[in-house]
C-alpha cells in the first residue's frame, strides 16, 4: 500500500489532500494529486446541474410536447412516475408537473 500526502496553496487556500493507492498505482496516485488546479473561467461556466422545477400543463398537453416545450431532461415514463401520471395521459389546463431541467451552475466568484 502506498499513501501520498500533498500540500498545495490555491489563491489564499492550502488544500492538503491524501491518497492511499495500492504500489502499483503510485504514478496515478501522485500524478492526480498534482493535477489540483484553479479552473480557467470556461471551465467553471461549463458545469450545469438538473434542477426539479414544477411547471403549469396547457389544456391537452401530453407529457411529450409538454416535456419539449419545457426542456424536461427526463423520459415520458419517468416524468410520469414523479407525478403519479400515466405517460400518454392528455394534461389539464395549469395542472403542475414535476420536471427536470439542465441549467449553468452558477458560482459566486
Amino acid at each position: 500500500m502506498y499513501a501520498y500526502i500533498l500540500w498545495i496553496p490555491l489563491e489564499d487556500k492550502l488544500f492538503k489532500l491524501i491518497g492511499l493507492a495500492p504500489l502499483e498505482y503510485k504514478t496515478q496516485l501522485e500524478e492526480s494529486a498534482k493535477s489540483l488546479r484553479v479552473l480557467k473561467k470556461n471551465e467553471k461556466n461549463s458545469f450545469t446541474i438538473n434542477l426539479v422545477r414544477v411547471v403549469q400543463a396547457r389544456q391537452g398537453e401530453t407529457i411529450e410536447t409538454l416535456s419539449a416545450r419545457t426542456g424536461n431532461r427526463l423520459n415520458e415514463e419517468l416524468t410520469g412516475v414523479i407525478n403519479s401520471i400515466n405517460s400518454d395521459d392528455k394534461l389539464g389546463e395549469g395542472g403542475q408537473i414535476k420536471v427536470v431541467i439542465q441549467s449553468p451552475y452558477k458560482i459566486d466568484k
